[in-house]
């Protein structure tokens, strides 16, 4: 289900391209495809807690580290009608 908030996964890719190398080689380990990754990191489809678990797990992000690579929010520009993200 999407949200009306928007996500930044920046810090979460680098860390995935630093521990795997590729979206692709997480995704396996995760045990899903390519296509659910980049739907997860592109906001299209929501983080399940599980999902967060396993991967904070796989990438070596200690337990108080985990939202500011799942739950940092991006915020948007209240003077922009176009919905622009800053």
């Amino acid at each position: 289900m999407k949200t009306d908030y928007e996500y930044d996964y920046s810090d979460l890719r680098a860390r995935i391209s630093e521990k795997f190398g590729t979206i692709t080689k997480f995704a396996t380990a995760m045990g899903c495809t390519k296509g659910a990754i980049s739907q997860k990191l592109t906001n299209r489809i929501e983080w399940s807690q599980s999902d967060i678990l396993k991967a904070s797990e796989l990438l070596d992000i200690p337990a108080d580290q985990i939202a500011s690579f799942f739950i940092k929010l991006k915020f948007r520009n209240p003077n922009s009608t176009d919905g622009a993200v800053l």
